[in-house]
């Protein structure tokens, strides 16, 4: 992890990060969940950075290739609801993975606090498909995790 000049406390509420800080500038790496295949994400990684800090929500944004798909992934982080929850929010667009949109509601914290850094893991938030792989041996799964670190 590097030295960032701005780190977040999440508004100065820190029930997101159980009392840590957060940096300014997040890491997001897709990786194919256990079982299933789309060998053009695996290892994908996008940055995040801190786009809005308010009162009640901080979030982070970024996005770039969705691996070697052909296609771009835009990713939001958001620490809400009074900075007591993270949520995850996608949206991929161009190349066959068009139009695949969503959003997990929320996620605690799952291993930040004062002493440990950010270490979110969303297992399977969404779901791609075949085309998007460029794999047409159904019925395959392509479940893909999201981790987020600093």
């Amino acid at each position: 992890m590097g030295i960032q000049a701005n780190p977040t406390p999440c508004g100065g509420v820190p029930a997101c990060c159980n009392g840590g800080t957060i940096q300014d500038r997040l890491k997001a790496t897709l990786q194919v969940a256990t079982g299933s295949t789309c060998p053009c994400v695996d290892g994908a990684t996008i940055d995040l950075v801190l786009i809005s800090q308010t009162a009640t929500d901080t979030t982070w944004s970024g996005s770039g290739p969705l691996g070697t798909c052909g296609s771009t992934i835009a990713l939001t982080l958001a620490c809400t609801g009074n900075h007591a929850v993270f949520a995850l929010l996608w949206n991929i667009s161009g190349g066959n993975c068009n139009g695949i949109s969503g959003s997990v509601p929320s996620q605690n914290s799952g291993g930040c606090g004062p002493t440990q850094s950010l270490n979110l893991t969303y297992n399977g938030p969404f779901m791609l498909n075949p085309i998007c792989c460029n794999d047409m041996t159904m019925p395959n799964l392509y479940l893909i995790n999201v981790i987020i670190t600093e």
